[in-house]
């Protein structure tokens, strides 16, 4: 399920809408190009695991969070498998989620969230 770059007709955050700066900030809030919550909620699919994931990433590494996600979105990635890939796949590790996500294909990603079967395999180093 191919999805468009934008939801709710608003791009992904991409930058501080009071500043510019995307680098800087740790309030998730000041992210939000438009003043809107709705790309991230469509993204978690309500899921709080997944949100907690969007949130930690984009708290540590906002340019990677922002071109990972968009891929995750388009290729049907959302809620509970984001979150599996997150805490099943990763072990809550922000930082190697974001790595796998950006670096392999979306089969490999879904071969290893496992959806069917109620548990993600682990990536290993």
């Amino acid at each position: 399920v191919h999805k468009n770059f934008t939801m709710h007709g608003a791009p992904f955050a991409t930058k501080c809408k009071g500043c510019g700066d995307i680098e800087n900030h740790n309030d998730i809030s000041d992210l939000y190009e438009y003043g809107d919550e709705a790309p991230f909620m469509e993204l978690s699919d309500g899921n709080p695991g997944a949100m907690r994931f969007i949130v930690e990433a984009y708290r540590t590494s906002p340019v990677k969070a922002d071109r990972v996600f968009r891929r995750m979105f388009y290729h049907g990635i959302v809620g509970a498998k984001l979150y599996m890939l997150w805490n099943d796949c990763c072990d809550c590790d922000t930082d190697l989620a974001l790595a796998v996500a950006d670096t392999h294909t979306v089969s490999e990603l879904l071969r290893h969230i496992n959806y069917e079967h109620g548990r993600g395999i682990p990536f290993v180093d």
